[in-house]
This record gives C-alpha cells, structure tokens and sequence, in this order.
C-alpha cells in the first residue's frame, strides 16, 4: 500500500495564514508541481477572461446589471474607463 503525504493539506488546520510565504499550497507538494491548472496565474487569466467578455456583442447590454463593487474593479484592472468624479 502506497503511503501519502499529507503535510500540505494538514497545514490549512494549523493555524491562520498571514503572509504569501505562509500560503495554503506549498510548491515543493507534488501534486502541485504536476497539476497544470494550480500553475495558472489565476489574475492574469481573469484579466483575460472578462477582457474578452467585455468585447463580446451582448456585453453592453449585460453590463447593466454589474453592482457598484464589479465596476471598480472592472476598472481597476482597465476594462472599464476610470470614473473622474
């Protein structure tokens, strides 16, 4: 029977994480290493993702509907023109 490893896992229960070094997912886990979605840099992919969705022909209308918090931050990351107020 194949003995697992489970430090990385266990370590969520440990106690609070404060800092990125400090991070639930610790890189030299193996299975981290090999799952090519954990190696997705996941705000560079969301950029991307509603980049495209916002050039999309029905976005206009569906933008609408974003709440206050979705406009900042469609803005923030520069789909949306900054408002000057």
């Amino acid at each position: 029977m194949k003995s697992t490893n489970f430090s990385s896992q266990t370590r969520v229960f440990t106690g609070n994480v404060d800092t990125e070094e400090d991070d639930i997912i610790l890189s030299e886990d193996p299975i981290y290493s090999t799952d090519p979605i954990m190696n997705v840099n996941l705000k560079e992919f969301l950029c991307n993702f509603l980049s495209d969705l916002s050039h999309q022909i029905y976005y206009n209308e569906f933008s609408r509907y974003h709440t206050s918090l979705e406009l900042t931050t469609l803005q923030r990351i520069g789909i949306l023109p900054q408002n000057n107020e």
